[in-house]
């Protein structure tokens, strides 16, 4: 850790600077950073890069601002001051019209994904858009509320009637045939053993053991076989609609 740790400080969060290039920091469970970026390379989700770090016992991530790069520009700096999919999406076509189709792409995958591995705390702080070359393309930020327990995706496989429940329904009956089958595609490649791989590759790339591998695994499985119902009953009321 050296200089680094020295930086940090035992801080909570904050960020520190060397050279020219400025690093923010967050201690947390480093290594839901990694699992989550492999994922979201996985389904070509671009992403600020992490690196996990342990300084006296407690673990962190640490990225970069970007500052070398064109940097991140948060959705919520943008016009962008909703969570409603239909007015994320009209804002997008308005910011960004020649490269909205790809873009509002890219955002249902991110919104896909974070159903999957419950990461319920998506606000606009983080995720953004970034310039590459003459294009614009959405861009990850804060990944970290994946798999945790106060979850309400995880609450609603309890309650049927909870909001994000119902709002994985309104997916699957409102948004276009395109969304619907990206939902399903991405669905059948992460699954329990694909994810089992990735905390896996993950160890082996940290040298240590994840404390919570088996525990965030479980909450998955569970959730996912919550999802897994809901398109099996949408599939049985689609066949009864065409015969």
């Amino acid at each position: 850790m050296g200089k680094i740790g020295e930086l940090i400080n035992g801080r909570e969060n904050g960020a520190f600077t060397i050279g020219n290039c400025t690093f923010n920091f967050k201690r947390n469970y480093s290594y839901v950073e990694s699992i989550i970026g492999k994922i979201a390379d996985m389904f070509g989700i671009q992403h600020v890069q992490y690196a996990p770090v342990r300084d006296h016992g407690l673990d962190y991530y640490i990225y970069d601002d970007m500052s070398y790069l064109e940097p991140v520009v948060k959705a919520e700096d943008t016009c962008i001051q909703s969570s409603n999919i239909n007015e994320i999406r009209d804002a997008i076509y308005y910011l960004y019209p020649e490269d909205a189709d790809a873009i509002m792409t890219q955002f249902m995958k991110m919104f896909f994904m974070d159903l999957m591995v419950l990461n319920n705390c998506r606000r606009n702080d983080s995720w953004g858009f970034r310039k590459n070359g003459e294009h614009s393309e959405l861009c990850l930020i804060d990944n970290d509320s994946s798999f945790l327990i106060a979850s309400s995706f995880m609450s609603s496989c309890d309650n049927p009637e909870n909001d994000s429940q119902l709002e994985i329904e309104n997916i699957l009956d409102n948004f276009p045939v395109e969304y619907i089958e990206l939902f399903k595609s991405m669905f059948q490649a992460l699954d329990y053993d694909m994810l089992k791989q990735i905390m896996e590759d993950t160890e082996k790339e940290l040298d240590s053991r994840l404390d919570n591998k088996y525990l965030f695994l479980g909450r998955f499985d569970i959730f996912r076989d919550k999802i897994l119902e809901i398109m099996n009953r949408k599939n049985v009321q689609l066949e009864k609609k065409e015969s």
